[in-house]
């Protein structure tokens, strides 16, 4: 995951490349997502890794930051999406819907929505078009 994030980094330098880089790296982000998510949620791999809960949420909390920074530093919608997506897939297959899930799913939501208004980008952007402007 981590070298698919490298490689589509160097790959969007170039102009050409700039979309399957961003492609590439989001699919990092997503490899590197599910394998935590897996470290905790797949028993036999929990016990082979020995992670505890707070551990994996502190580690997709990191990857749901990388994502959003390595979105607006690249100027990709692509990322922000993907980032978008998994992070509300996590909140999904977790499995249990509680008070901290709300919690997490409302910020991961207003943080994106926030990105999105912040570089203007139409296609992922919640709010309204008249926030666009505050």
């Amino acid at each position: 995951g981590v070298t698919l994030i490298v490689l589509g980094e160097f790959a969007a330098m170039k102009k050409k490349f700039e979309n399957w880089g961003s492609t590439l790296v989001g699919g990092g982000i997503a490899i590197c997502y599910f394998v935590l998510y897996a470290a905790y949620h797949i028993p036999e791999y929990q016990a082979a890794v020995g992670i505890s809960l707070f551990t994996e949420v502190a580690f997709l909390s990191v990857m749901s930051i990388v994502a959003i920074a390595l979105s607006i530093k690249d100027d990709s919608q692509i990322i922000a999406g993907e980032g978008l997506f998994l992070g509300f897939i996590t909140s999904i297959m977790g499995g249990f819907v509680g008070l901290e899930t709300l919690i997490y799913t409302a910020i991961l939501g207003l943080t994106f929505t926030g990105v999105s208004m912040y570089k203007k980008w139409p296609i992922i952007n919640f709010a309204p078009s008249s926030f666009s402007n505050v």
